[in-house]
């Protein structure tokens, strides 16, 4: 009796802490057209190029906007993947490990170039291509 008292007392305030706001939100999806508005090499900035200043994600597929897709709405196969459900801001593109933060205006995306098998934050560095983009539509 007394070890399910002291049970009890133990596990009570653990139950009632409070949860995180950020587990409680669910990410914002990061579909549509995005403009990019800045492109980081190597911790380098590099310019951006009028010809990939709109970006479009669509679910597992992203690509630069006048790479239109076919008229059949064949996007081919899905080149960003997710492999962990439940860790939506992981992703490959293609065979490289991506990061993305969105936000509702914003995302922020950084693709490991090094041979590296997981990114685990999104910042500008050596062997990463990090890319900002505000939300177009």
């Amino acid at each position: 009796m007394r070890a399910l008292v002291a049970l009890l007392l133990f596990t009570l305030p653990l139950s009632a802490a409070p949860v995180p706001k950020a587990l409680k939100k669910p990410l914002p999806s990061p579909d549509g057209v995005w403009r990019l508005v800045e492109f980081n090499t190597d911790g380098q900035n590099e310019p951006v190029r009028d010809a990939e200043l709109d970006w479009v994600i669509a679910g597992e597929h992203i690509f630069p906007r006048q790479a239109v897709e076919p008229a059949h709405g064949d996007k081919g196969p899905p080149n960003f993947t997710t492999p962990d459900e439940s860790r939506p801001h992981r992703r490959l593109w293609g065979d490289q490990p991506a990061v993305l933060v969105v936000s509702d205006t914003t995302l922020q995306l950084c693709v490991a170039t090094d041979g590296r098998q997981e990114v685990s934050e999104c910042r500008p560095g050596k062997g990463v291509w990090y890319y900002t983009f505000e939300r177009s539509r």
